[in-house]
């Protein structure tokens, strides 16, 4: 069967890995299997759905078991679960389009990180996710993209938040916002962590993403990927 090409051909990753044997080795160092590692208080970047880092960090969802080694977010058709799950790791998907008619309606298993119940049950993954685990972010990037700068009108002056009267520009800027939430829990919680879009995108520019992943040192990499694909639907 002949390969097809897929809609995005590169890719850039912004990579966080966490320094965590200085704080497992260090006399005296606190407990990082819980709560927040060991760091000092998350700063809250954002507070979404009445939530911030510190309350969920202060509440009953942070002592669940860390039971996972990779969570990817905005997952499509799980590529990065699956290639570990091939290795034998623990591994979760989550995605509104993932199961039709369960992910992506409310209720108990919804996957919409815009909505509250989504948001929340996203948050609970990447809590499972033990020190020195993955979390991968891929958010939309159709509202963010050169090839939509007439319709989005992202820009500097508007602090890269477009036009507002647009439902997918606040669509973007509502799974922006989340993305900024759940990177910044990643990093609180020792965990290595990536977000990925393409090279002109703006959402690395967005407020409160590019602060919270100023929050520690990361690098970027120009990657291909969902370049080729010979099974439906295309990665």
């Amino acid at each position: 069967m002949r390969a097809r090409k897929a809609r995005s051909l590169f890719c850039v990753v912004w990579l966080c890995f966490s320094s965590i044997s200085s704080l497992v080795e260090a006399p005296g160092a606190p407990d990082v299997g819980t709560n927040n590692g060991g760091l000092d208080e998350a700063p809250p970047v954002l507070e979404l759905f009445g939530h911030t880092v510190n309350s969920i960090l202060a509440s009953n969802m942070a002592s669940t078991p860390r039971d996972l080694d990779v969570v990817e977010v905005f997952s499509g058709v799980a590529s990065i679960v699956t290639a570990a799950r091939s290795e034998g790791m623990h591994a979760e998907p989550f995605d509104k389009n993932r199961v039709l008619g369960r992910t992506n309606v409310p209720g108990q298993f919804a996957e919409d990180v815009t909505t509250e119940a989504g948001f929340l049950n996203c948050v609970r993954l990447v809590l499972r996710v033990r020190v020195g685990g993955l979390v991968t972010l891929a958010p939309e990037c159709s509202s963010f993209v050169n090839i939509n700068k007439a319709g989005h009108k992202r820009g500097p002056g508007n602090q890269y938040e477009g036009d507002l009267s647009k439902w997918y520009v606040l669509k973007g800027n509502a799974i922006a916002r989340a993305t900024a939430f759940l990177l910044t829990l990643a990093i609180t919680r020792l965990l290595q962590a990536v977000v990925e879009n393409p090279p002109c995108s703006c959402i690395w520019k967005f407020t409160c993403l590019a602060a919270a992943m100023g929050q520690r040192k990361m690098f970027s990499a120009c990657v291909p990927r969902c370049a080729y694909s010979t099974a439906e639907p295309l990665g």
